[in-house]
Parts: structure tokens; C-alpha cells; sequence
């Protein structure tokens, strides 16, 4: 009561008049206005007029909240002129039976329709699920944006980016800067419990002794839970025998290094021995430096054994993720038998600005663009991801021997 009466003391004082209600019983309705927020349910009730042209309502208790057909439930609220709503704890928005969207806090903007949510945000939509740290979602197109770490999974299958888009309705990611990332999202492209991953313990020693590399590389497997930065595996696709090894960009930006170079290699030879396919989901920045010549020959390393893996002719498929550049993209990840790129993604050996440095030329309009290169003959197809598994079962259908 004490700390109560000097707020209103002070707000006086401001010119800011408080009106304090008693605790209002569960299912109170504050004001119907229509295409605004409509407070359906809480426990009490603060309202501030600030010189008479903002209202806030701060409101405690289990709130819940309508406009149109979405609801938002929390822990508390404040809402500013029927408009803007700061919700904070155990926040919910629910859409209809499949789709709601959880997080710590909520900034929503009523007449734009657009949330801004942050801290353990999960996003259901039937069997998908949208795991990040903040998101901006528009609530009238159903079309959820990150820039932070997200996972998208599909039942058991799992995909990760670092930025992208997801559209609700038409349950798709467009997922940027990512690759397949955990032993569980060759699911995705693979026959249910076929997946067994190969060459699981192979790590990356010091050959240069380049300052902090060891230190480095222990980090990244503590905190990405990759010994290094490819898996390899088989499976099977359609009901085809095939070896995947597919890399992942966030463990030294997906560089090639001894043992990137080394578990490919054994990947291919192993295909090759068990008259299998082999599929190279590709997305680097190159050459590791920090292992100096060791790295640049696994450039010739692989592709020798892709050399033997053709004369037992049996397919390799290459597909580009974003980004594929410099050592990668001049060795293995450009020979495939079939080439496929998905959408937007970079293909290249350096980068644009060193190109056209040296060059001295303007630089075409969507240079180094995996349509750039469909155009121009170095990719065979663009495949979005969730597409891929079909098409692979197609390629590989045509060009594995039959039994």
C-alpha cells in the first residue's frame, strides 16, 4: 500500500493520473473495438493515461487476449492504446488446432499484425516444429522470420540454419546458411532406419602446430556435437543403396581439412567396394588454412577416388548447399555425374569483391547464384530441399546398375 500511494504521489506530481481497479473476476471484456487487441480474461488491472493521448493497460493473471481469431495468453500484459501489446511469461499465441507459437515475452503490433518474439521460442505447426531464440512473425500471412540459430523438425527429421524464413501454410522452410546437420536429418532424404553413419570418430590433429588450432577444434565439437566438419554414411533412397557425406558450415565454416578430405575419401571407396552411389551435399569456404598443403591435397585425394568410383560406373550426385566455395568447389563438389544446386544458393571459388578485383569487370547480375550457373551449364538442376529426396530417388533410379 505504502510503495502504491508513492507511485501515485510521483505521478501526480508528473501529470500522469492512475486509475486502479479492484481485482476484476475471470472473463471481464476491457473494450470490443474491432481490428484491436480485446481483452477476454485476467486477474487485475492497472490503467495510466499519459497526457491524455496514450492508454496503457497493464494487466496481471493469467491474461488472454483476442483479435480476430488469434488469441495470446501470458503470465502479464501491457497494452498501449488498444494497439501495442508487451506480454511477459509463458507466452502463448494460438492460431486455430494446429498452429501456436510459444516464447518467454511477445511485442505485438496490432495494426501491422506483426509479433516480435523472444527466449525459447517454439512455433508448432501440425508435425513441424520451429525451435529459436527470437522471431518476427507476421500473423496475417502466417510467415515466420529468423536471423538467430533455428531447428525445423519433421518428426524424426531434423534441419538447422543460422537465418530463413517459414511459411505456415504451405509448411515450408526457405532455411539460409544451412546444411543438414545432425545424424537425424539424413532421414530427409533417406528410407526410414536405414541411415548408419561411418567413420564417426576420426578427429582433426595440430600437423602445423598452428597456434590454438587444437583448442579451437576441441571447442567446436563441444558446442556443435561434430567430431569434424562432414558426416558420412550409408542408407538407402528408394529403396537404392547409396553413401551420403554431407557437411556442415558451422563447424570451421564446413573448411576442408585432413580429415573432411579423409572421411570423404573413405565414403567414396567404400561405395565404390559395395557397388553403391555416392551423394556429396557440399557447403564450405574451402581449404582449411590451418593445415596448410595437408588441406589442398585432399582436393586431389577425393577426386582421385571419384576417378576410380566412375570407372566402376557407378553415379556420383553433387548437390550445393550455401555457400560452396574455394577448395570444395575446385574439387569434388564440381564433377558430379549430376550436379544439383539448391535455391539461391552461392557457388564459387572466391568471393565477388576478389573477382572483379582482379578481373578489372563489372560482374554479371547474380554472379556466383546457383541460377546464375544453371544458366550457364555448371548445375544440371535447382532442387529445393524438401523436393530433394524425390528427385534423388529419380537420378538414382536411372543411373545405379541394375541387379
Amino acid at each position: 500500500m505504502g510503495r502504491l500511494l508513492i507511485t501515485l504521489l510521483i505521478c501526480s506530481l508528473a501529470g500522469i493520473s492512475f486509475a486502479q481497479t479492484a481485482p476484476i473476476p475471470t472473463g471481464g471484456v476491457a473494450q470490443d473495438t474491432t481490428g484491436k487487441p480485446v481483452i477476454i480474461d485476467f486477474a487485475e488491472v492497472f490503467e495510466c493515461l499519459v497526457e491524455d493521448t496514450m492508454t496503457i493497460q497493464r494487466l496481471t493473471g493469467e491474461v488472454e487476449l483476442r483479435q480476430d481469431s488469434m488469441f495470446i495468453y501470458c503470465d502479464e500484459a501491457e497494452i498501449k492504446n488498444d494497439n501495442f501489446v508487451m506480454a511477459r511469461g509463458n507466452v502463448v499465441i494460438l492460431q486455430n488446432d494446429t498452429i501456436s507459437t510459444f516464447a518467454d515475452s511477445l511485442e505485438y503490433f496490432a495494426d501491422e499484425e506483426m509479433a516480435y518474439l523472444y527466449g525459447n521460442v517454439v512455433l508448432v505447426n501440425g508435425e513441424q516444429k520451429l525451435f529459436t531464440d527470437s522471431m518476427r512473425y507476421d500473423v496475417a500471412n502466417k510467415v515466420a522470420y529468423y536471423n538467430t540459430r533455428a531447428i525445423l523438425t519433421n518428426g524424426e527429421a531434423q534441419l538447422s540454419s543460422l537465418r530463413g524464413t517459414y511459411d505456415v501454410n504451405a509448411h515450408y522452410a526457405n532455411m539460409k546458411d544451412s546444411v543438414f546437420v545432425v545424424r537425424e536429418d539424413f532421414n530427409l532424404i533417406a528410407d526410414k532406419g536405414t541411415f548408419e553413419e561411418t567413420e564417426a570418430e576420426l578427429i582433426s590433429t595440430n600437423p602445423l602446430g598452428f597456434s590454438k588450432y587444437a583448442e579451437k577444434t576441441e571447442l567446436l565439437r563441444n558446442k556443435t556435437g561434430l567430431k569434424d566438419a562432414v558426416v558420412t554414411g550409408r542408407l538407402s533412397i528408394g529403396g537404392m543403396p547409396a553413401i551420403a557425406a554431407v557437411m556442415d558450415f558451422k563447424f570451421f565454416a564446413g573448411s576442408m581439412g585432413s580429415v573432411v578430405g579423409e572421411k570423404i575419401t573413405r565414403a567414396i571407396e567404400m561405395a565404390t567396394a559395395e557397388n553403391r552411389a555416392i551423394i556429396i551435399f557440399s557447403s564450405s569456404s574451402g581449404a582449411r588454412m590451418q593445415e596448410g598443403m595437408l588441406s589442398l591435397m585432399q582436393m586431389a585425394k577425393t577426386c582421385g577416388a571419384l576417378a576410380l568410383h566412375s570407372e566402376a560406373k557407378l553415379p556420383y550426385i553433387s548437390v550445393f548447399t550455401h555457400p560452396t566455395t574455394g577448395g570444395v568447389t575446385a574439387s569434388f563438389a564440381t564433377i558430379g555425374d549430376i550436379n544439383i544446386a539448391e535455391p539461391k544458393c552461392m557457388i564459387g571459388f572466391a568471393g565477388p569483391r576478389v573477382v572483379k578485383e582482379t578481373t578489372h569487370q563489372d560482374l554479371p547480375p547474380g554472379f556466383q547464384t546457383a541460377e546464375f550457373m544453371l544458366e550457364h551449364g555448371l548445375v544440371d538442376a535447382i532442387v529445393a530441399r524438401r523436393d530433394l529426396r524425390k528427385k534423388l530417388t529419380s537420378v538414382l533410379n536411372y543411373t545405379l546398375p541394375q541387379k
